[in-house]
């Protein structure tokens, strides 16, 4: 009972969202296919009717024009009904989906981070974007299925003249071709829902031995021959799969016409007799013959409209969430204007399919100003820990705070305006240099000045060379686009975080793809304009740690060490076991510790 009712409000809730949308075209189509299905069942009764006179040997010709003109004009209102509704649903449809698209935009981004990331989730997504599609279909479905059971059972009024049995014959014949009809519909939606993750795999490969991006490693390693069969094996799965279900779907449809044909056969047969007999008229046979057609149409039309629905409804189901849940803008948490302290109170966490916590015991603060760096091996959680200070990971209750707040009780979109961030996989926008900049802070896009002083700061002054300046496209989205080296676009998004006005900046390997003397000079301006602010920096690179007021050591998910350079040195730990590998591999020199001088 409990899964009849979530099914039933499930339905309910996709007639309303296209009923709060636009109840116009929510009427206006239940009230076409009606008209729809009223109009023929009239035209049945009208062609019985000219029949009949016609057959008379004296017939009333002024009665057999004024029903031809009246079924003619009803179809013609049809026409122009249909061609209203055409052209209407063609701009429901466009707004329908980009209310769809925004609203689900807005639900993934409420979303935490950490749900994101699960690979599971990847895979929904898809089915997110494929079932709002569903919303539609599903309505029109519903529609569909309240004309065709109306005109269902005003075509059997046209049988009246049969006997009994025929039309018991008649209706179990119907159910039994909507028994065949319906036989692989359950199997044809679970391959559907195979098929999905089959159709990303191969679709996948296919990206791969398409998209330029990845010729030059595909060329180097010789591998194309083994992806392309990889891929072919791949789809060839795919289509075997569909192959089964089409194969076995036409087999059943086959039988079905059949059955119908001999059907047919037999009650038109019955009619002829039936007529020679005088037990029925020529007007009888029209309307016997042309109702059984359109009992049959509507059994099949129920048919697939059935089958839109339990594959509607599957794909619904697992998007319930997105369809039942209203996205929340407003908030009454306390919203944060100025970071003043960040705390970390035991903190531990481990991600959902980690056999092991990827952080324990974190304790840890940070003051305003304070330039932090966060060092420590690969998977030593670092990335993960600073997720948390930022927010981007809901932390366990009384874990993190901000200015002695709890982050539970915080409005994060407040909070997030302070904070600026350059990630190892920043984003390359294939725009144009002053959007690709000003994104963070769109106060500054016309700022024409401002953005110069970000680029030269970053060490991109070369760009303000190109004829369009600032307003050059980059990447390969646009005719005479240029793409950037992966140092360059690094830089771009250095300037991305600077220009923002943030209490707080992030950089998470900030200049890997640049050599180590630019590093130096552009972590010198970042310092520099950042006197103001404060800095977490992660990093490898140990030279560059030196330079900061607090250095955490992170080993195995758990602090090893806090405190300065000097601090760190003296008590020969991790930290200066570090130091000393580092500066005998890259000959450290005394410049590369004067970035910043910390302030005691």
């Amino acid at each position: 009972m409990m899964a009849v009712k979530a099914y039933y409000d499930l339905f309910l809730a996709t007639l309303k969202e296209v009923w709060k949308f636009d109840k116009l075209y929510f009427c206006l189509n239940l009230f076409v296919f009606l008209y729809n299905s009223l109009q023929a069942n009239i035209n049945i009764y009208l062609v019985a009717l000219i029949a009949n006179q016609i057959a008379q040997a004296s017939f009333n010709i002024y009665f057999v024009m004024n029903a031809a003109f009246i079924m003619i004009l009803i179809e013609l209102f049809g026409i122009f009904l249909d061609s209203y509704n055409q052209k209407y649903q063609l701009k429901f449809s466009e707004n329908f989906g980009v209310h769809q698209q925004n609203k689900l935009i807005n639900y993934m981004f409420s979303l935490d981070l950490l749900v994101k990331e699960d690979p599971q989730f990847h895979g929904e997504a898809n089915i997110y974007q494929y079932g709002i599609t569903k919303i539609v279909s599903n309505y029109m479905a519903w529609v569909s299925s309240f004309s065709i059971i109306i005109s269902f059972f005003l075509s059997y009024t046209f049988l009246h003249k049969l006997d009994g049995w025929i039309i018991v014959l008649l209706l179990a014949v119907s159910l039994y071709r909507a028994y065949l009809e319906l036989k692989t519909i359950n199997q044809r939606v679970k391959t559907m829902n195979h098929l999905q993750s089959s159709h990303r795999a191969h679709g996948y490969l296919h990206h791969i031995l398409s998209s330029f991006h990845y010729h030059k490693e595909l060329v180097l390693m010789q591998t194309i021959p083994f992806l392309k069969s990889l891929w072919m094996t791949k789809k060839r799965e795919a289509f075997q799969l569909s192959y089964q279900v089409e194969k076995q779907t036409i087999h059943y449809v086959t039988l079905s016409q059949i059955i119908s044909g001999l059907m047919r056969l037999g009650i038109i047969l019955f009619c002829i007799y039936s007529i020679y007999q005088k037990k029925m008229s020529v007007g009888d046979y029209f309307a016997i013959t042309l109702a059984v057609a359109m009992i049959e149409a509507n059994v099949l039309r129920m048919c697939t409209v059935c089958g839109d629905i339990h594959e509607n409804m599957s794909y619904l189901k697992r998007i319930k969430d997105f369809l039942l849940t209203e996205v929340h803008t407003g908030t009454d948490k306390t919203r944060i204007e100025r970071i003043e302290t960040i705390e970390v109170k035991d903190l531990t966490f481990s991600y959902p399919t980690a056999a092991w916590p990827t952080l324990q015991n974190i304790n840890l603060s940070i003051k305003r100003n304070e330039k932090i760096a966060i060092i420590g091996d690969n998977a030593a959680g670092k990335s993960t820990l600073v997720k948390f200070i930022l927010g981007l990971y809901p932390a366990p209750t009384g874990t993190v705070y901000y200015n002695g707040i709890k982050q539970e009780n915080i409005d994060m979109e407040s909070l997030w305006l302070q904070f600026s961030a350059i990630f190892q996989d920043f984003i390359r926008y294939e725009l144009s240099v002053r959007y690709n900049i000003a994104i963070s802070n769109l106060d500054e896009l016309h700022n024409d000045a401002r953005l110069a002083e970000i680029i030269k700061q970053v060490g991109l002054d070369k760009l303000l060379t190109h004829p369009n300046g600032i307003d050059a496209e980059l990447g390969y989205l646009t005719e005479g686009a240029q793409n950037l080296s992966g140092g360059q676009w690094q830089r771009i998004a250095i300037a991305r975080a600077l220009i923002k006005q943030s209490d707080l900046i992030v950089l998470d390997e900030p200049t890997s793809a640049i050599d180590p003397n630019t590093e130096l000079e552009i972590l010198k301006e970042i310092i520099k304009h950042s006197q103001d602010k404060t800095l977490i920096l992660i990093t490898h690179r140990i030279g560059i740690a030196a330079n900061v007021d607090k250095i955490i050591v992170l080993k195995e998910g758990e602090i090893a060490e806090i405190g300065s350079h000097h601090e760190l040195i003296e008590r020969k730990g991790a930290y200066a076991e570090m130091w000393g590998k580092q500066a005998e591999m890259y000959q450290i020199q005394e410049k590369e510790t004067a970035i910043y001088e910390p302030v005691n």
